[in-house]
């Protein structure tokens, strides 16, 4: 399976699946486990929904970080988890009401507001978060990044759960958020400079087909609309994406995805269209990332590609 490695920021019924990536401390006792039967079926039920849409189940193994990484599980009893990726460090709390916090490696923070208000924390053995209740037929799943964010997927197991999700941003002194111009949205600093960058939304239904989402901003309250059609297959699964401004790092391929570049170009590729920044880099080295693929094949190996383009063999830990 792909993996993202070495990132640093420099810059159901009728389920429905919100997913948030935030960059992302807390109160009381070390919180329970998810493996118990509502905490797992929120896990199963993200698993589910991601299955159905071609690519994304990849991805998002591929993105999230877990024990094997590093994540630190009922990290100092009060806080749930905690990941630090060298780059930056995520809290994700057991008390939802103090929001997910993510510290760069720069010293800077920035926390990110729980939606709703859900249960305090059950916490899977992978370092996987399930917040349970945050609105009627709702639970917020928390799952810590390989580049030191965390991803917040939002299970709704109705349809008369909500379609709108708040995610209040706190922001320090000097620092201001935007709209962007591509339908994202960004927080700046006094110079202008992109601190954290957060690309449009995209959504899809239980078939795999396109749904429409977009944000609106409310002083630094960051609102996730998605809008279900009469047509639209539960579940929905939708996955803004907070970062650090800048990322680099290395995309590594395992045999099998290497084989298929060789064999199918970039088209075989689409499915990374939704992570907004490595499919261009991707998609301008076409020709020569599918000769190296096939070169890599031959020998037995596989493929990698730093974030500037250049694509190499490789094998080794990830080369399966």
């Amino acid at each position: 399976m792909m993996k993202i490695v070495g990132l640093r920021s420099t810059r159901g019924k009728a389920v429905v699946v919100v997913a948030v990536v935030a960059m992302l401390s807390t109160v009381m006792a070390v919180p329970a486990s998810a493996d118990g039967p509502h905490g797992r079926d929120a896990e199963v039920e993200v698993d589910v929904a991601a299955s159905k849409v071609p690519g994304l189940a990849v991805l998002l193994d591929a993105t999230d970080a877990t024990v094997a990484d590093g994540v630190d599980v009922h990290a100092n009893g009060d806080t749930a988890v905690v990941f630090d990726s060298g780059d930056g460090r995520v809290e994700i709390p057991d008390d939802p009401t103090v929001g997910v916090t993510l510290a760069s490696s720069t010293g800077g923070s920035i926390n990110v507001g729980v939606p709703g208000s859900p249960d305090r924390a059950l916490v899977a053995s992978d370092g996987t978060v399930v917040y349970n209740n945050a609105y009627r037929d709702t639970s917020i799943v928390v799952q810590p990044q390989i580049d030191g964010g965390a991803r917040m997927i939002t299970v709704l197991d109705s349809p008369t759960a909500p379609d709108s999700f708040d995610y209040q941003v706190a922001l320090n002194t000097g620092q201001s958020m935007s709209l962007t111009a591509d339908g994202g949205a960004a927080v700046t600093g006094q110079a202008g400079d992109t601190i954290l960058a957060v690309p449009a939304p995209w959504a899809f239904d239980a078939n795999g087909a396109p749904v429409s989402a977009d944000y609106t901003l409310s002083g630094t309250t960051l609102t996730l609309n998605v809008h279900p059609t009469e047509t639209t297959s539960y579940p929905v699964i939708t996955d803004p994406y907070f970062h650090w401004g800048w990322v680099t790092g290395t995309l590594y391929f395992n045999k099998a995805e290497t084989r298929m570049i060789c064999t199918g170009g970039l088209s075989s590729l689409a499915w990374l269209v939704g992570t907004g920044f490595w499919y261009p880099i991707l998609a301008g080295i076409g020709w020569y990332l599918t000769v190296v693929s096939c070169a890599a094949g031959v020998v037995g190996r596989c493929t990698k590609v730093k974030s500037y383009g250049k694509a190499s063999i490789y094998s080794g830990n990830h080369c399966y």
